[in-house]
């Protein structure tokens, strides 16, 4: 709404952010479009585009922003932070877009990280958290009064449908690595279901979004005899019928 629209600019006048990160997918850039040339009249900060979005279409994203990401960027986004703490543009980040004068430099994309659970779980809390809702400012996680949580055990697709956006990461962006699936050790998934459920008081359901939820026959052995125990919360999951068994 117009409300919530004002409520999003007096938050940015509050925290003079020096990095704006937006992690986007095709059917919100519509409304991001919308709204940049307001966000960037508004501060001197600049603009990261990640997400779906930047992968697909990056070409089109990089007029609506400073950086942009292509591919995975954990890792990427805090070498990029690090050369805009010290004013430097970002020649050595891999898997970067950005502008220079005239030009796009458009960055390589560096291989996949194969160790998923090397990344934090993400986190649930009050401290640094706020989102707008019902025209008003809500300062506090939105999962925390939420009755869904959601997550993935894995990263990447096996399949390559023509219809899918997993198809351009498979052939365009990452061949021959992104059909592979990447795995969640079962502690990491396990440990982060336990603080949603810790934190979460009203958890009634757990999402998981994965693509295809395939996991392999001793990880979902082990994790699902784990999460009996140790979560035992309905869930909702995505998967192929032609791999699964009633075993």
């Amino acid at each position: 709404t117009k409300v919530e629209e004002k409520l999003f600019y007096s938050v940015l006048n509050d925290l003079k952010p020096q990095l704006l990160a937006f992690s986007l997918v095709s059917p919100n850039f519509k409304l991001y479009q919308r709204f940049y040339p307001e966000i960037k009249r508004r501060g001197s900060y600049k603009i990261l585009i990640g997400g779906w979005q930047a992968s697909l279409n990056p070409e089109e994203t990089i007029k609506y922003c400073d950086y942009l990401c292509v591919g995975e960027g954990e890792e990427v986004i805090l070498k990029l932070i690090e050369k805009i703490k010290i004013g430097s543009m970002p020649i050595d980040v891999p898997n970067i877009w950005f502008k220079c004068s005239n030009i796009i430099v458009k960055q390589k994309v560096e291989p996949l990280n194969s160790d998923l659970s090397k990344y934090p779980i993400p986190i649930i809390d009050n401290k640094c958290s706020l989102y707008i809702h019902n025209n008003k400012i809500h300062y506090e996680d939105p999962y925390i009064n939420n009755v869904r949580y959601g997550t993935n055990i894995g990263r990447g697709c096996p399949y390559k449908c023509t219809y899918c956006s997993n198809s351009y990461m498979v052939n365009k962006v990452y061949p021959g690595q992104w059909s592979k699936i990447r795995y969640r050790t079962v502690d990491h998934v396990i440990a982060e279901l336990k603080q949603a459920k810790e934190k979460i008081l009203g958890l009634k359901c757990i999402n998981f979004y994965d693509e295809v939820f395939l996991p392999q026959k001793e990880w979902a052995k082990e994790f699902f005899k784990r999460y009996k125990k140790e979560i035992n919360i309905p869930f909702y999951c995505m998967f192929f019928p032609g791999t699964c068994k009633e075993e």
